[in-house]
C-alpha cells in the first residue's frame, strides 16, 4: 500500500512540475511579448519625434529665409529712398543755388 501511495504521490508531484514549467514557459513568452510591444513603441515614439524636430528645423529655415528677404528688401527700399532723399535735396540746393546767382 506504501507503494501504491509513494507511485501517486510521485505520478502528482510530476504533474505539479509539468504545469509549473507551462506556466513558467507561458509567462517568458508574455514577458517577451511585452518587451517587443513596449521596443516598437518606443521606437515609434523615437521616429515621431525625429520627425517633429524635422519639421520644425525645416520651419525655422523657411521662416529665416523669409526674414532674410525681408531684410534684404527693407534695405533695399530705405536705400531707394535714401536715394530719393538725396536727389531731392540736391534738385533744391541747386534750385536755391540758381535763384540766388
Amino acid at each position: 500500500m506504501f507503494d501504491k501511495l509513494k507511485e501517486v504521490a510521485k505520478k502528482a508531484a510530476d504533474v505539479v512540475e509539468d504545469a509549473a514549467e507551462a506556466v513558467a514557459d507561458k509567462a517568458g513568452d508574455v514577458y517577451e511579448k511585452a518587451a517587443d510591444v513596449a521596443g516598437d513603441a518606443f521606437e515609434k515614439a523615437k521616429d515621431m519625434a525625429g520627425d517633429a524636430v524635422e519639421a520644425v528645423t525645416d520651419k525655422a529655415g523657411d521662416l529665416t529665409e523669409g526674414a532674410k528677404k525681408a531684410a534684404s528688401a527693407t534695405a533695399g527700399a530705405a536705400g531707394s529712398a535714401f536715394e530719393k532723399a538725396k536727389d531731392v535735396a540736391g534738385d533744391a540746393a541747386s534750385a536755391v543755388k540758381d535763384k540766388i546767382t
